[in-house]
């Protein structure tokens, strides 16, 4: 496995909760909608207000395809982020586990995962360079 595999592995981690995260954004949208139809929450049965059911309809169709969506997304996400912590896990340095966890796991930019280590961003970028060889140097 070369330097740039374990990298786009680690970035596919990031992607893949990038898109969950905008579906969810999306499925709230989808709900905020649903409501603005009428449908009142309160009754045991949920009910339109019956005027506009063709919209209710594609909303809540909307909704039900958002939700098959997302629970394959987080599936994928559950796989990929498993296999992200694995590459980390490899790294037989702390240091490395932790900058690589943060860049790509807590998705933190450069420059707090320097305020958070105390270090300058040129040292931690150095630092994850050597972080992704040591991985690459296990296989």
């Amino acid at each position: 496995m070369t330097y740039n595999d374990v990298k786009r592995k680690l970035k596919d981690y990031q992607k893949c909760r990038a898109h969950y995260e905008a579906l969810t954004r999306e499925l709230e949208t989808c709900k905020h909608n649903l409501v603005a139809l009428g449908i009142d929450y309160s009754k045991p049965n949920v009910m339109s207000s019956g005027s506009g059911d063709a919209a209710f309809t594609r909303w809540v169709e909307s909704y039900m395809e958002l939700m098959e969506e997302i629970g394959a997304e987080l599936k994928e996400l559950v796989l990929i982020r498993r296999e992200a912590v694995g590459l980390i896990n490899l790294s037989d340095d702390q240091l490395y586990r932790q900058i690589l966890w943060l860049r790509y796991i807590s998705g933190l930019s450069w420059r707090k995962i320097a305020w958070r280590l105390h270090y300058s961003e040129d040292h931690v970028k150095h630092l994850h360079y050597k972080a992704i060889h040591s991985i690459v140097n296990t296989f």
